[in-house]
């Protein structure tokens, strides 16, 4: 097996205060120089050089959203139960898909996907609630746990 220099880049982790201290690195491998990245994606998780997840949240948070009104959109078409099972197939995923890696991000990445449940829920897509019932409520009803829950 033979490595793809030209498709090999790095990242160099660390706080912002380390990150200053580190002379600019050159790295190559049989000669070929490595691109130095601010940020990659590896196993479908956007990894930033502080780690803070922040590009990783916008993106988890924008392909939910997106994925949410298709689930919108085709709930006039189905039965009651059904829409639940296109939310957990289509959104869902995304909140699971390596939720442990992310979980220290900041409490404001994880407000913003928790609103994208709440609005599931709150936007009655799922349950076709009453706009004044509780968030908490509706989440008890579908078996749902909070993002800080789980």
């Amino acid at each position: 097996m033979t490595l793809n220099t030209e498709k090999t880049k790095f990242v160099v982790f660390g706080s912002r205060q380390r990150l200053r201290q580190i002379p600019e690195l050159n790295l190559s491998i049989n000669g070929e120089k490595l691109e130095q990245v601010q940020e990659m994606k590896y196993l479908g998780v956007i990894l930033d050089k502080f780690l803070t997840f922040d590009l990783h949240v916008e993106y988890v948070h924008s392909k939910s959203v997106k994925r949410l009104g298709i689930v919108q959109k085709a709930r006039e078409f189905l039965d009651l139960g059904t829409p639940v099972q296109l939310y957990q197939s289509l959104v869902w995923l995304h909140f699971d898909y390596c939720d442990i890696v992310y979980s220290c991000t900041t409490e404001a990445n994880l407000q913003k996907l928790q609103k994208v449940q709440n609005s599931a829920c709150n936007c009655r897509i799922l349950l076709r609630a009453d706009r004044r019932a509780h968030v908490h409520d509706m989440h008890k009803r579908l078996k749902f746990m909070t993002l800080n829950q789980r």
